[in-house]
């Protein structure tokens, strides 16, 4: 990957696309990534309206429904190095790679009180916290902005309660030493839970539920991720299906180094199969995974055991994969 050490003028290629949402830390994250990339090579969308969208951008957003191919044209011959914006990841996902997609996710029930005070304090809204959580603009937000992306795909799927291990894991990755910085806080908040009712906080869970969900596979598989790094390991991308009735297992997998994955099929602990993750997987092609989608592999079991303990893992490392995490 390209050093970036504190210097800027160095290439991403494609470029990382950061899809922010509102109050996850991101403003953080993305001054911190602003300050080692040149200015012309950030392309920014935060809507029509914010003085931070892109000059480039604006005549495209400015209609609706937005014009998707027109804007990615516009912008698609742009020495782009960073895209960034309140933007869903189908939104630009034409002009990069799904591992260069980075998101934060929070715990929901926070980021919904913390989104409902910024448009409290800043954007002039006179509804309660309840009036919030109704409304459809505001609930889910986390998983609509990823919406239908296999959470396993996107390249840095990170956790704002994690912020010090994500930001690790981040400059491991890209060669970076992003500092962590602390923007677009509240600092009249005292401690790291808001405060509020039972009755409040049930009705948050209960309008956030794709939310809730997504956070709760995003934090262990993080987790996961990042004991691989300390080992020194590559991290592999990827997931296998459980046998059919008809004893085949499909999966994909994919590493940043682009190089085939090599898979292994154990059967009770014993390794019965090898194969490399090479088949070609259109239903993927929306998203840009690396190699051009040939990433899937196959196993077909002779026999089908019921009692059988099958795993597929990555030879090299010993990762095991597992069957697709639900938004």
């Amino acid at each position: 990957m390209n050093d970036l050490k504190g210097e800027k003028s160095q290439i991403i290629s494609p470029p990382i696309f950061f899809v922010h949402t509102p109050k996850t830390a991101g403003t953080s994250f993305r001054s911190a990534l602003e300050s080692v990339i040149d200015e012309e090579a950030i392309l920014r969308d935060y809507g029509e309206e914010s003085v931070m969208t892109s000059a480039l951008v604006k005549p495209h957003t400015s209609s609706s429904p937005v014009d998707k191919y027109r804007l990615c044209k516009a912008v698609s011959t742009l020495p782009l190095e960073l895209i960034v914006g309140h933007v869903g990841i189908h939104t630009y996902i034409v002009l990069t790679n799904a591992d260069k997609v980075v998101s934060f996710l929070r715990n929901p029930v926070e980021q919904v009180i913390s989104h409902w005070r910024h448009h409290v304090k800043y954007l002039n809204y006179d509804g309660g916290l309840e009036d919030f959580c109704c409304d459809g603009r505001f609930s889910n937000l986390q998983s609509r902005l990823l919406s239908g992306a296999p959470i396993e795909m996107i390249g840095h799927l990170l956790i704002t309660e994690r912020y010090a291990l994500s930001l690790s894991l981040f400059n491991s990755d890209y060669g970076t030493e992003l500092e962590a910085l602390r923007c677009n806080q509240n600092i009249e908040k005292t401690s790291d839970c808001y405060e509020i009712s039972d009755a409040q906080r049930a009705l948050i869970i209960k309008k956030n539920q794709r939310d809730i969900r997504l956070y709760d596979n995003a934090l262990p598989l993080l987790e996961r991720r990042i004991k691989l790094m300390k080992s020194g390991d590559e991290w592999t991308y990827g997931v296998c299906h459980p046998a059919n009735p008809k004893g085949i297992i499909n999966g994909w997998a994919y590493q940043r180094s682009h190089l085939p994955v090599e898979i292994e099929l154990l059967s009770n602990g014993k390794v019965v199969a090898e194969t490399q993750a090479v088949d070609y997987r259109p239903n993927l092609n929306v998203f840009r995974p690396p190699r051009k989608s040939c990433i899937g592999f196959q196993f077909r079991l002779k026999q089908v055991d019921p009692s059988a303990q099958l795993i597929c893992r990555v030879k090299s490392t010993g990762q095991e994969l597992s069957p697709p995490l639900r938004m």
